[in-house]
């Protein structure tokens, strides 16, 4: 299994709990993902924006960051992330900016 978390507390607790749980090969990265971006970009191993949890909805590590989400409608591809229109505007969806509401 692979997870991954931006950096902070979070990953801290997951980590922990995946140890309770009987995971055996449990492993970080120094700062999480948002670290590991800002050091290596897209040189690394990281492909994509990153999802996070504020208004800003993701981050890309460079101005070439791939791609990799296709939009929900119309299958663009895109790596933005928008609230869903009005009664579903609380749930989330990857939506290029033609489809978003």
């Amino acid at each position: 299994m692979i997870t991954y978390c931006t950096g902070g507390v979070r990953c801290e607790v997951l980590s922990a709990l995946m140890r309770r749980r009987g995971f055996g090969e449990v492993y970080q990265l120094d700062g999480g993902i948002a670290r590991y971006g800002e050091r290596f970009g897209d040189r690394g191993l990281w492909e994509g924006s990153m999802y996070v949890f504020d208004r800003r909805m993701s981050v890309d590590f460079s101005g070439s960051a791939a791609r990799i989400g296709r939009c929900r409608e119309c299958g663009a591809p895109t790596s933005r992330v928008a609230n869903l229109a009005p009664p579903h505007d609380r749930d989330l969806a990857v939506l290029c900016e033609a489809c978003a509401p």
